[in-house]
């Protein structure tokens, strides 16, 4: 056929003026599916033949095959060149106009027309075939279907009336009425993909991934350069969470199609949930300069944000909402930039803007938006919305956590036993603050009672420091970061875990979707979340007194399992290198307050109240950590506007490990934040023998302090408001031999304190665990 076209072609061009070439081009190119380029060969032949009703229905069938509004002018005008045509044609064409009213989302004219002729002619099957297409589009799902059920009886060896009634069963969750639709259009129509993709959804939608996968690679074989195909597949594969896969269909997308934008940024989406964050950027770039998406600026967006290019990211946030003003998250995520950056000239505001938005967001129902749950722990927002938050969240996974269910649906059998087995999921069994705090942990656990199993949802480097002793101390050691999530649930149920120990919550590179399967008849969350998670799947949160009292239990939607202590430490490895105040840059002279928490933490409030003690103890100064030069001059001038000298604020350069650990040795007071209290930075400080002054509010974040210094014997350190804290910070500066005497239990007692005896902590844990399965018995 491509040399026919070629010939008709140069046939053309040698003699533009025959009307007849035009035609048989035109008609050749309908047959490739070449539709544009026959609109225009049957265009140029009515310029010599401008009366032909018959060109005229093919320049519009052209048209109307790509959905071009044109068509409407060419049906248009076979009716108005021949009002008095025959009835029979002259019906046709008003069926193809009303179709090309429909694509140009006029659905009343379109409506106006089909029904006059079923009026007249009930058993019109294309007209009733074009009313339920338009009842359809109108969500008017179970109008649209008995429609097509009358079409598929009146016309049942028609492929495309059966397509029809298994699109509307299927959005009608008629799976198998769909199903027996679809095989029936695939009888009459072997080669059409159509079906095959369509009856593969209903198959997933069933839980039969197998046969869901069989049917997609089909149709790709059969349309292999059908867009929808491949985009399906890769949706597929990422709802499995099969992200390599969807990798690898995305990237023969793209080839086929180079400017398809959405292909370009799931490659992204999918890189970051397997934890490839490095390559992603350029994918989410090419998605944006061909189609600058919301979605695709958000994303590069967060990319810039997680490399700390705060002012780049900003940027992208900005354009995010200039794309798409409902964009919430883009909202978050400024703000919180603001926050990271100590930049508080518009606090207030922001802390408001945060609260509309979020209550804006929820009551949208729109879970598909990513929320950086953790943020809202920087403000000061009511713990209602804490828990409203995470309800929201947690949606998205109970969804898919359903729907995969029916792929390999779990029953548990809670019995006595005397032995159980334990699972501590995570992303962080490496160098990361969680992994560092556990690091020690499962070697303590009784083997008598208990298999420990870890399963991990990351790779680590090579050189990780962390990852080979979490490994050596567990009895099974699992790697899931790969691997698809029902596979993943597969293994944990057939490991036979009792107990599933969540150690990530809604943080970074988690596989929520699996805790949401169930694969464990109970599941727990501690240390790694500091929040409810707002989940259906998750029975229980473990923590103590300090870190959710009991005045707060009905903002979690766990039952709270209280522990002797709810945080633990691997004890701090300390070098043995001699270090002076002059050797990080700090005086040698004066009372040394640490504040190395993260910036994002450091509220206004809290900052004035450290600005507040450095001016009652003369000499003082302030330790905070090595912070962007933006961050570090917001501070002096805030400091400026407090009448503190900005040259008593003091940042540190970048530190290894041991030398950071080390330098708190060199000062005299931790300092911690509000709202958002130290977790693994406070344990670095207490082991390295360095007293926390903690203070706490409602908030889990913010009792985290509270909970490490109170399992590190330093009860009396915990105070209640901003006033006692400031009243205390400046007593014990003013008192040396007290911070002596703390520092010293510090020192004497470092592998004797409760933070840092794993052994102790593992039995707590397993009284947990007995408590938990006995109370389901």
């Amino acid at each position: 056929m491509e040399q026919q076209i070629k010939t008709l072609v140069t046939r053309l061009q040698q003699n533009p003026q025959d009307p007849k070439t035009a035609i048989e081009l035109g008609t050749l190119f309908f047959k490739s599916q070449q539709y544009e380029n026959a609109a225009k060969a049957f265009a140029h032949a009515l310029q010599f033949q401008p009366y032909s009703t018959d060109l005229y229905y093919k320049l519009g069938m052209s048209y109307l095959n790509i959905e071009d509004e044109r068509a409407i002018a060419a049906f248009e005008k076979i009716l108005k060149l021949h009002p008095k045509n025959d009835p029979k044609v002259r019906t046709l064409t008003k069926v193809k106009l009303a179709k090309a009213y429909k694509y140009d989302e006029q659905y009343d004219k379109a409506r106006k027309i089909v029904e006059a002729i079923i009026r007249r002619q009930p058993e019109n099957a294309s007209a009733l075939s074009v009313l339920g297409q338009i009842e359809q589009q109108e969500e008017q799902t179970e109008r649209a279907h008995k429609l097509f059920l009358k079409v598929a009886k009146l016309m049942p060896e028609n492929a495309a009336a059966h397509n029809n009634v298994g699109s509307t069963a299927m959005i009608l969750e008629r799976y198998e009425e769909s199903i027996q639709h679809y095989k029936k259009a695939i009888q009459l129509k072997p080669k059409w993909a159509t079906p095959l993709r369509e009856m593969a959804r209903s198959y997933d939608k069933l839980g039969d991934a197998k046969t869901a996968l069989s049917l997609l690679q089909k149709a790709i074989q059969l349309a292999p350069k059908e867009i929808e195909n491949f985009d399906y597949l890769a949706a597929f594969y990422r709802a499995q969470g099969n992200h390599k896969a969807a990798v690898e269909v995305c990237k023969r997308l793209v080839q086929i199609d180079p400017n398809n934008s959405e292909a370009y940024f799931n490659i992204g989406s999918s890189m970051t949930q397997l934890g490839i964050t490095d390559a992603c950027l350029p994918y989410f770039e090419k998605a944006y300069e061909i189609d600058p998406t919301a979605q695709a600026a958000y994303a590069i967006g967060n990319i810039h944000q997680t490399s700390k290019n705060l002012d780049q990211a900003d940027n992208c946030f900005q354009k995010t909402l200039d794309a798409d003003p409902e964009y919430y998250t883009a909202t978050y995520q400024l703000i919180a930039n603001r926050a990271a950056h100590c930049d508080w000239l518009r606090r207030a505001e922001d802390e408001q803007l945060m609260h509309e938005t979020l209550k804006t967001h929820i009551d949208s129902g729109n879970i598909n938006l990513p929320l950086p749950t953790l943020y809202f722990n920087y403000f000061n927002i009511p713990m209602e919305w804490h828990k409203a938050f995470n309800e929201h969240y947690a949606k998205a996974s109970e969804q898919r956590g359903a729907q995969l269910r029916k792929q390999f649906p779990i029953k548990h059998k809670i019995e006595q036993k005397e032995r159980l087995r334990i699972d501590y999921i995570s992303p962080d069994f490496r160098n990361h603050p969680v992994g560092r705090l556990v690091a020690d942990l499962f070697q303590h656990h009784d083997r008598a009672q208990f298999d420990i199993y870890a399963y991990s949802l990351s790779t680590a480097k090579p050189e990780d420091p962390f990852h080979p002793r979490i490994k050596a101390g567990v009895d099974v050691y699992r790697e899931l970061a790969f691997t698809p999530t029902v596979e993943a649930t597969r293994q944990i149920v057939e490991d036979g875990i009792d107990i599933l120990i969540d150690l990530g919550g809604h943080t970074a590179h988690t596989r929520p979707d699996i805790i949401a399967m169930q694969p464990a008849p109970i599941q727990a969350h501690i240390i790694g979340y500091p929040n409810t998670m707002g989940a259906n799947y998750m029975q229980y949160i473990l923590a103590d007194k300090y870190l959710v009292p009991e005045h707060v239990f009905e903002y979690y939607t766990e039952k709270v399992v209280h522990l002797p202590s709810a945080f633990v430490g691997a004890l701090p490895q300390l070098p043995d290198i001699q270090l002076t105040r002059a050797d990080v840059g700090l005086p040698e002279e004066g009372i040394v307050f640490v504040g190395f928490n993260r910036p994002s933490k450091i509220e206004p409030e809290i900052f004035a109240a450290w600005l507040q003690i450095l001016k009652a103890v003369e000499g003082s100064v302030l330790w905070l950590s090595d912070l962007p030069e933006q961050t570090c001059q917001n501070l002096r001038r805030f400091a400026q506007t407090q009448q503190v000298d900005p040259n008593r604020l003091y940042f540190s350069e970048w530190q290894p490990y041991g030398k950071y650990l080390k330098s708190h040795q060199l000062c005299d007071l931790f300092l911690d934040t509000w709202h958002y209290s130290a977790g693994s930075t406070a344990v670095a400080a207490l082991g390295a023998g360095l007293p926390v002054l903690t203070i706490t509010d409602d908030s889990n974040a913010s009792r985290m302090g509270a909970c490490i210094v109170a399992a590190a014997g330093l009860e009396e350190l915990i105070c209640d408001d901003l006033e006692s804290y400031v009243e205390k910070a400046i007593e014990l500066a003013q008192k040396p031999e007290l911070l002596e005497q703390y520092k010293t239990h510090l020192r004497d007692n470092r592998e004797q304190l409760l933070l840092f005896d794993n052994a102790w902590f593992a039995r707590g844990l397993e009284a947990a665990f007995w408590e938990m399965w006995n109370a389901q018995l």
